[in-house]
């Protein structure tokens, strides 16, 4: 058992050292060259491209943790949902979003109401859980840089939306609409996440599953009011 905790506080450690840190966007956009408007435009494109590619990787790791933890808790139907979804959707992160929010939904009732239940897992699906929450602490730490990383670049399509031509704001609006609808929900989504963490903590607890001290300390000082 001491091995196991070893190792799985290296890989919290180890995934939590390899989160990309994203660039200050307004920063980024202001050496463009703001004067020519289709630079802007395309500096705006690939920042967005950054920031949705940060977003997909964070959704991913949640997205294990979430097959990880509905797999422990014997619920077949949920993970096979969340198994077929995650291919049909990799890579789209507008859809991807809305299914973690559903998926995160459908496993907070499904945790609450194993805890209701009095719910007692065996040795292998405490084995799972654990690896779920692991994972899951790993893909919130990750999501938080997603949520720092968004008003900066919010802030930067605003603007090369606003500097575009009348001929050219309703493509340049429709081209960064991905990741501005990423941008203004991935707080409330991150809350949620925050959420469902400190509930899987509560299930852990009451199945004798110890969890570890660095998936704790990764999420300690966090903030999503």
């Amino acid at each position: 058992m001491k091995n196991k905790k070893v190792v799985l506080a290296s890989l919290v450690t180890a995934l939590i050292a390899s989160t990309p840190v994203i660039a200050d966007w307004s920063k980024a956009a202001s050496l463009l060259g703001g004067d020519n408007n289709k630079t802007t435009q395309n500096g705006a494109i690939e920042s967005q491209n950054a920031f949705l590619a940060q977003f997909v990787s964070s959704s991913k790791t949640i997205t294990d943790a979430q097959l990880l933890a509905a797999k422990s808790l014997n619920l077949d139907e949920m993970a096979a949902k969340i198994e077929a979804e995650r291919k049909a959707k990799d890579g789209q992160s507008v859809e991807q979003l809305k299914t973690a929010k559903e998926t995160g939904s459908n496993l907070n009732s499904a945790i609450e109401k194993a805890m209701k239940d009095g719910v007692k897992l065996d040795a292998d699906s405490k084995k799972l859980y654990l690896e779920a929450l692991v994972q899951y602490s790993v893909g919130l730490v990750q999501t938080k840089s997603v949520v720092d990383s968004a008003p900066g670049f919010l802030s930067s399509a605003k603007d090369t939306i606003s500097s575009a031509s009348m001929t050219e704001k309703l493509s340049v609006t429709g081209k960064l609409e991905d990741g501005m609808y990423v941008a203004k929900e991935i707080p409330a989504y991150a809350k949620s996440l925050w959420d469902t963490s400190n509930l899987m903590i509560s299930f852990a607890k009451s199945n004798d599953i110890e969890v570890p001290a660095d998936a704790t300390k990764a999420l300690s000082g966090m903030s999503f009011n």
